[in-house]
């Protein structure tokens, strides 16, 4: 596993620890924790981007598609 893929993963791993502990009755939280969600969502976008990461295809797709399933569950809570 590369570098990259391996910290990206590690942050994308904390991120769905805290969306299990997140308070989703407190809507100041929640908003909060949309704009780290939608950080790590365009870190991975632009580090996927980069030619030199060309051959991670695949894991950077599985990367975002964690991360999409998460801001997913927060659009929920917006009803």
């Amino acid at each position: 596993m590369s570098d990259i893929i391996a910290t990206l993963t590690t942050e994308v791993d904390e991120l769905e620890k805290n969306n299990e502990a997140l308070n989703r009755d407190d809507i100041a939280v929640v908003k909060s924790f949309e704009l780290v969600v939608l950080e790590l969502l365009a870190k991975l976008k632009r580090n996927q981007d980069k030619e030199e990461n060309e051959e991670l295809e695949d894991d950077f797709e599985d990367l975002i598609y964690r991360v999409i399933l998460i801001l997913g569950q927060l659009d929920l809570l917006e009803v």
